[in-house]
């Protein structure tokens, strides 16, 4: 997972580029605060992949062997703190809950409304082409792991 952003928008709103996902929390109550018309990211709940990679940044482990079995575990401890994590963002309108891919998902990086969007690596050609003024806009940064306990 990184974290791709948009280090103007980070100078303007004069917060940090986070290393944790604790620092991206409170990094997102600051931009809501200055600004109520942005958010840091948004959470989609829509898009599995993006789930599951921050499930797994976490350490989840949802397929292992039992001897000649497969054990499937969707709701280990790894997996329900990032559900907790991002969905008490969302619950308490730190970040938005806007699906992934969508007109209004593009409109709102393009426009500057949306900082951030953590994504796999091979998101960067995305993230670069979205924006209408082309490279130079979106840094990427490598999103620190969900610290564990």
């Amino acid at each position: 997972m990184m974290l791709f952003y948009r280090q103007d928008l980070f100078d303007k709103y004069g917060i940090e580029v986070p290393k944790t996902w604790q620092e991206y929390g409170e990094a997102a109550r600051t931009v809501r605060k200055k600004d109520p018309k942005a958010y840091l990211g948004t959470f989609s709940s829509k898009d599995p992949g993006a789930f599951t990679g921050l499930a797994q940044q976490a350490g989840a482990q949802w397929w292992s062997i039992n001897g000649e079995s497969w054990k499937v575990n969707i709701a280990d401890e790894p997996t329900r703190k990032v559900a907790d994590f991002w969905g008490a963002l969302v619950k308490e309108g730190a970040i938005d809950d806007m699906p992934y891919f969508t007109p209004e998902w593009n409109k709102a990086l393009n426009d500057g409304k949306l900082l951030t969007w953590p994504s796999a690596g091979v998101g960067a050609g995305r993230a670069v082409e979205q924006r209408a003024e082309g490279q130079g806009q979106v840094g990427r940064r490598a999103a620190a792991a969900v610290e564990r306990r």
